[in-house]
């Protein structure tokens, strides 16, 4: 009877190694990743084919690779081009002269640019906005905080600082975009500040999996700022 002892001394010999891959075939199948770790002479026969799968894995993890490396560029390329016109957006807001042209601007952009389906600006009364031109009233609001209508909207609002994400419940969502032509499936909802929050900036999309809890605000963050600013600054 083997001890402990005298199992840690045995020593696997060539022939167990042998005799285990002959009656495991798929071994190296089941075990691809060793493939790559291992140096084998390719100067004699059976040991070409060997060669040729370890080779075989190594391409593959080269695709990926090279994949991994193409969806990176490509998200690069997508951030500089939203970068690019956000700055293009902040100096045509710069250039705006009223704060009905900011909304106007800030609604065709949206739409244009950054492919939003729908948008609506939503304004605190007590932040002093007046009612707006025909132009861009029927893409805002102003409401007054207490207003029953806007209570559900009112609790989100006050709970967040940053951009937030999400397929929201059908009240707040009846609310913003009731006059729509399909029906919203997500949105982002921005904050929109200067020295306070005088408002919000709700987005809207018909793609249920465009605005995901999960989704990255920086960029959002970035537009809600320069919108906010714009506009608090025309008030």
């Amino acid at each position: 009877m083997s001890t402990p002892q005298n199992v840690k001394q045995e020593r696997i010999s060539e022939n167990d190694v042998y005799q285990y891959l002959s009656d495991h075939a798929d071994f190296f199948q089941l075990n691809s990743q060793l493939l790559s770790d291992l140096d084998i002479p390719h100067d004699s026969g059976k040991a070409v084919s060997l060669v040729e799968k370890q080779v075989s894995v190594l391409r593959d993890q080269k695709k990926q690779l090279k994949k991994q490396l193409h969806d990176l560029v490509q998200i690069a390329k997508e951030n500089d081009s939203l970068n690019q016109k956000l700055h293009t957006l902040a100096v045509k807001l710069y250039q705006s002269g009223s704060f009905e042209d900011v909304l106007a601007l800030s609604i065709e952009r949206l739409k244009d640019d950054f492919a939003v389906d729908e948008s609506k600006f939503i304004f605190f009364e007590d932040a002093g906005v007046e009612p707006v031109v025909d132009v861009v009233r029927s893409r805002c609001a102003v409401v007054d905080r207490g207003d029953p209508n806007f209570k559900a909207v009112n609790k989100v609002v006050k709970e967040i600082t940053m951009p937030v994400c999400g397929r929201f419940n059908a009240e707040i969502t009846q609310y913003l975009f009731d006059d729509v032509e399909k029906e919203v499936q997500s949105m982002a909802l921005l904050p929109l500040t200067g020295e306070s929050c005088f408002g919000l900036l709700a987005i809207g999309s018909y793609d249920k999996h465009r605005f995901h809890a999960g989704k990255s605000t920086e960029f959002l963050q970035k537009l809600a700022e320069l919108i906010g600013c714009a506009l608090s600054s025309r008030l």
